[in-house]
């Protein structure tokens, strides 16, 4: 927690069918609490202020503030490819979940946690027409930033009407294999393609 008092962990058995949610005590690693989640976990648990927060596979979340768990979330939009789905934790301590739609020629986008706004609901946005996602995007303040079939990387806003700002990112990756972006906490981006060769990328408003 924020006290650093208590780690949060989420545990899975080695079958992959039972998962745990469990509070320790930071000092002693004493078990203070221990529940049963019916979830898919994406990704580690998110702290914030009043609670922890679990992410499903789903898109549903979990929030647990003191004793009380709730579900909540909107359902993913249709074609949706739910095992697809990705969580990315941005530099600023935002969360977002992306979810491709229809083979990945659309995505949808929507922000989870303590930071995000009560109504925060699933945004749509398009790529260029005959291309598709190819590997794991990032978030670069309001763009949503995306390695392409191919072979270029576009940053598209993805709030509102969801369509390209005519600004891409003039970066041809040099191949048509998978690549995956982090942010950092300066506005770079960091690419690995499939060779796993690390770039570094800046981004210039």
């Amino acid at each position: 927690d924020r006290f650093a008092a208590r780690l949060f962990l989420a545990t899975a058995s080695a079958t992959g069918r039972a998962y745990h949610l469990t509070a320790v005590e930071s000092e002693s690693g004493r078990r203070v609490w221990q529940r049963q989640l019916g979830l898919n976990l994406l990704g580690d648990p998110v702290v914030a202020d009043d609670g922890v927060m679990l992410v499903d596979r789903s898109g549903r979340v979990l929030t647990i503030r003191s004793d009380v768990p709730r579900a909540e979330g909107e359902p993913l939009p249709d074609g949706a490819d739910a095992g697809a789905m990705m969580r990315l934790d941005s530099p600023s301590g935002s969360t977002h979940l992306v979810v491709p739609l229809d083979g990945g020629t659309r995505l949808a986008v929507r922000e989870v946690g303590a930071a995000a706004p009560t109504s925060a609901s699933w945004n749509q946005v398009a790529l260029a027409v005959g291309d598709r996602i190819n590997g794991r995007p990032c978030l670069a303040g309001d763009f949503l930033v995306v390695p392409c079939s191919d072979g270029q990387i576009r940053r598209i806003r993805w709030r509102g009407e969801g369509r390209t700002d005519g600004r891409e990112i003039s970066f041809g990756t040099g191949s048509t294999g998978r690549v995956d972006l982090t942010a950092l906490a300066d506005g770079a981006i960091v690419m690995v393609d499939g060779g796993r060769h690390l770039r570094r990328l800046e981004i210039r408003s």
